[in-house]
């Protein structure tokens, strides 16, 4: 696989970010929510032009993407340890996606639920959470807490009640009975 084809793939799926540093992956998810990942290009001397997966679970962590050859440099897989390979990154994403990352790495017990989402350039407007709102039945809904700022990018079910919003790496819907609207200064 190519890497034009992997970033065609994953930008698709909203996964793959860009070139990126630890730190600034640490700062787009320190606020996410459990299961939520990205996929990066590291920046770093050592690891420059390897992939690396980030995914919150209780805080960020890293994860190398590992590319293993075969003995006649005939066939390359990928990874995030040898127990378990694939034919390309997609395919190690998606595997994570069913099954918990402690099948490599016994302390990180979680799947890969959350593609990290960045907050649109241009949002409508922002609201203020007035209450939590949870609603794990429903993996398009934006749970909340009170006094969570919200960037609303849609208000198409205006006339249902929801809006539709950017947290925290996150974009779903949300109540807009639950939110007071920011006055813009």
């Amino acid at each position: 696989m190519t890497i034009e084809s992997f970033h065609f793939f994953v930008d698709a799926n909203n996964r793959y970010v860009g070139e990126m540093d630890r730190l600034e992956a640490v700062n787009l998810l320190s606020n996410c929510i459990d299961g939520t990942f990205l996929v990066r290009l590291s920046k770093s001397a050592e690891r420059m032009g390897e992939y690396s997966l980030s995914v919150v679970y209780g805080h960020p962590r890293h994860i190398r993407i590992q590319r293993f050859s075969s003995s006649d440099n005939s066939c390359i897989t990928y990874g995030l340890c040898e127990l378990e390979q694939f034919p390309n990154i997609p395919c190690v994403i998606d595997n994570y996606s069913k099954v918990s990352l402690n099948r490599c790495f016994d302390e990180v017990d979680i799947t890969l639920l959350y593609p990290y989402q960045k907050c649109p350039s241009s949002p409508l407007f922002y609201v203020r959470a007035n209450f939590d709102f949870h609603d794990t039945s429903n993996t398009r809904f934006l749970n909340l807490k009170g006094g969570d700022r919200i960037a609303v990018v849609s208000r198409a079910a205006e006339d249902r009640g929801w809006w539709k919003g950017w947290l925290n790496g996150r974009i779903g819907f949300f109540p807009m009975s639950f939110v007071t609207r920011e006055l813009s200064g």
